[in-house]
C-alpha cells in the first residue's frame, strides 16, 4: 500500500492529488482487502483522473476527515 502525507491534498478542494502525476483523483469503491486495511489505518481508495496516468490505490484519509464534525478545528 502506498500512502502519501496529508500535505499532498489539494489546498483548495481538499481532495488528494495523484502520487504519480500530481493530477486530480476520484474516489472509487473499496475492495474487501481495503476494508480490512481500514481497520488498522484509515484509508480511502482513489483513481487518477488523468488519461495518461493509470494510477489507482489507497491514500490515507486527511486528518480532519477522520474526526467527527464537532472535533474538527
Amino acid at each position: 500500500m502506498k500512502s502519501i502525507s496529508p500535505t499532498a491534498y489539494g489546498a483548495v478542494s481538499g481532495r488528494p492529488r495523484c502520487p504519480c502525476c500530481n493530477g486530480a483523483t476520484n474516489r472509487i469503491a473499496r475492495r474487501w482487502v481495503d476494508m480490512l486495511t481500514n481497520i488498522f489505518v484509515p484509508v480511502r481508495r482513489y483513481r487518477c483522473r488523468e488519461m495518461r496516468c493509470d494510477w489507482e490505490g489507497n491514500l490515507r484519509n486527511p486528518p480532519s476527515a477522520s474526526l467527527p464534525t464537532g472535533l474538527r478545528d
